[in-house]
């Protein structure tokens, strides 16, 4: 099994019998490996099904919200959300794979739902027509201080973890990080922009964050 340092910092916490509290954006069906039954590359599941962690799932494709819940079920300290984070309080299309053409695709293609059209044409350039098996759905949006804020009003939160398809800075830009501090903070970097990297690390760096940059995340521990 691969350790990332989001592993370790939550063996650490288990080894002292800490709970965690998190939450996670752009949890796709809290599995996603491909339907290999017992195997989930998802960086969070079996942290949180094997240390009883409590928290928020926030997933805006419906029809994969749903295998989400399942993925869960009877685990009564999870709260799921059916949005999408952004900015501002508002409705956007988000794209994904038809629900018919993903037999004919990797697995992976039903992992990927984005704002950002052109990373469906990068990741399925192989495809040719990318265009005839796209589709869009209309999703509310809700800034995540607002998350945050609403369901922990009175607690901050361990762990931030986001995977946003090239919206990961637009998320961590409304989390009020400043305020919240959660103490450790993993982001996916791989459909960034430099200029969006370099953003994210001076946003974290400033508020007394230490960075590390991995192949596709980011993983950021609270130093001050």
């Amino acid at each position: 099994m691969v350790t990332t340092p989001l592993d370790a910092w939550a063996n650490a916490k288990s080894a002292k019998g800490r709970s965690v509290t998190f939450v996670q954006v752009g949890s796709n069906d809290g599995v996603s490996a491909g339907g290999v039954p017992g195997v989930s590359d998802d960086p969070i599941h079996r942290h949180v099904k094997e240390n009883g962690w409590r928290g928020i799932l926030i997933e805006p494709v419906r029809h994969v919200f749903e295998r989400l819940q399942t993925a869960y079920q009877g685990f009564p300290d999870l709260k799921f959300l059916n949005v999408a984070i952004s900015s501002n309080f508002e409705e956007r299309d988000i794209w994904r794979v038809r629900e018919e053409a993903l037999p004919q695709l990797p697995w992976f293609a039903d992992k990927i739902s984005t704002f950002h059209k052109s990373i469906l044409y990068s990741e399925l350039a192989h495809i040719g027509d990318v265009d005839s098996i796209l589709v869009s759905e209309r999703v509310s949006c809700i800034p995540l201080w607002h998350v945050l804020e609403t369901h922990f009003p009175r607690t901050r939160i361990d762990l931030l973890q986001i995977d946003a398809e090239g919206h990961d800075l637009e998320v961590l830009a409304s989390a009020k990080l400043d305020k919240h501090r959660p103490e450790f903070v993993m982001f996916e970097h791989k459909h960034l922009q430099t200029y969006e990297i370099e953003a994210a690390r001076n946003m974290l760096n400033s508020i007394g964050y230490s960075i590390r940059f991995g192949q596709n995340d980011a993983y950021a521990r609270l130093i001050t």
